[in-house]
């Protein structure tokens, strides 16, 4: 792994201890005895529809085990929704998939999730620019490959990742990178765990766009079933407003209770600055004031000491976690 950039990798740390267990480590698989999905232009058929069940194009995975996925399709996603107790493993091989509105590979619940990258196989996952949501309220997922539990990434197979939306790997537990021969292209972080990110070994290529904030992607929600349900979003049933809400008549009611104060209103001393120069030179001025007022022990602010809401995070160019970062190999 190469550092490249203007980012800095504090080598004098404290010692991390990363553990990996044996299903991080384990890349073997036998795909006569373990559920086969396979991807075609036109259907995605499984071998066990009682584990794997195949709905508009959606792989819907609801049981423990170990899923073989290949094959190719334009707009097609994989969701894993497991209990709390149980573990899932993806066996990548050859798979080119590609969503156009959600995350390709969805880990929405497992106790973890292992993708095993199969030696000597070329698999491409990508997204789409503009996501579509349940709701307004949720924003997941966000990353071609997004888990809500600890995700581990093994095999020694090539795994490139094409993020449009924003991130590339992204995980709300943490992420564990055995080995793998990894490319990533993504518009806003490469790897992100929100509590850790740990990297045993492999060959990376990430280029990113410098975080989830300067992509591009879109956010739309799925529309009303009918106008009826729209309509009842938008306007609020009257017996559920308090007693003493006055509902105003008209807009025309409105607009008047919104005007400007009038000028017998403002106060006397107050200066109306004749152009924008003024305007301008009066705020300075009033900042200017309003700091010297201030007690001789606060201090006063300046660019440096900016409070950030991401001093937590803790990164190198393109990986993001919560908690620690850890290269080795």
């Amino acid at each position: 792994f190469q550092n490249k950039g203007n980012s800095q990798i504090n080598n004098n740390m404290e010692t991390i201890q990363v553990e990996y267990d044996e299903l991080d480590l384990d890349e073997s698989f036998d795909k006569s005895s373990i559920t086969n999905i396979t991807f075609e232009s036109n259907k995605i058929t499984s071998s066990n529809e009682n584990y794997a069940k195949v709905e508009n194009n959606v792989v819907k995975i609801n049981s423990a085990g170990v899923y073989y996925l290949t094959g190719t399709n334009s707009n097609a996603q994989i969701v894993v929704e497991l209990s709390k107790e149980d573990n899932v493993k993806l066996i990548l091989d050859n798979l080119n998939l590609t969503c156009e509105n959600s995350s390709p590979i969805f880990i929405k619940k497992a106790k973890k999730a292992v993708i095993t990258i199969a030696s000597n196989s070329q698999n491409n996952i990508s997204d789409g620019s503009n996501y579509t949501f349940e709701s307004e309220e949720s924003d997941e997922p966000n990353a071609t490959i997004f888990s809500k539990s600890d995700l581990t990434i093994n095999g020694a197979g090539s795994l490139n990742i094409t993020a449009n939306y924003e991130d590339g790997i992204a995980s709300k537990g943490g992420v564990k990178i055995v080995n793998g021969n990894i490319t990533i292209n993504s518009s806003g972080d490469a790897i992100r765990g929100k509590d850790y990110v740990y990297v045993k070994n492999g060959n990376f290529n990430i280029v990113t766009g410098g975080g989830s904030e300067n992509s591009n992607s879109l956010r739309t929600f799925k529309e009303p079933d009918n106008m009826q349900q729209l309509e009842n979003m938008q306007k609020p049933n009257e017996n559920d407003l308090p007693e003493d809400f006055e509902m105003k008549e008209d807009m025309k009611q409105f607009r008047k209770d919104m005007e400007l104060p009038n000028k017998t209103e403002i106060p006397q001393n107050m200066k109306k600055p004749q152009d924008m120069n003024n305007m301008k030179q009066l705020n300075e001025s009033n900042s200017t004031e309003n700091l010297k007022q201030l007690p001789e022990n606060v201090k006063q602010p300046n660019k440096q000491e900016q409070d950030t809401s991401d001093e937590e995070t803790k990164s190198t160019k393109g990986i993001k976690a919560g908690s620690s970062i850890v290269i080795q190999g």
